[in-house]
């Protein structure tokens, strides 16, 4: 004789986790769909920053070396601040008079 371990009940199951599957399945839906709208705009603002943190030690190393190195004519600033000529040794006109 086959004897049956199982017993199985008569008492109906519920599955609660239904509605939280089925509300999971809907956010998901909803995210992936606003990323995949969103999409090209993230991409272009992703690649944006890389450039921008690429130039940005080419730029503060082009203002650092712009006005730490001059020509030997001290006639203008390579700055752009209130800039005095040095004497050159030119005599200067009036103050000799």
């Amino acid at each position: 004789m086959k004897s049956d371990t199982h017993v199985v009940s008569s008492l109906p199951t519920t599955n609660r986790t239904a509605p939280m599957h089925t509300a999971l399945k809907v956010i998901r839906a909803v995210v992936f769909t606003v990323k995949l709208i969103t999409a090209p705009f993230w991409f272009t603002a992703w690649i944006g920053w890389k450039v921008f943190l690429f130039l940005l030690p080419l730029f503060l190393a082009a203002m650092i070396s712009g006005c730490a190195s001059s020509s030997s004519h001290f006639d203008k600033s390579p700055c752009a601040c209130d800039f005095r000529p040095l004497n050159q040794g030119k005599p200067v006109t009036d103050a000799y008079a």
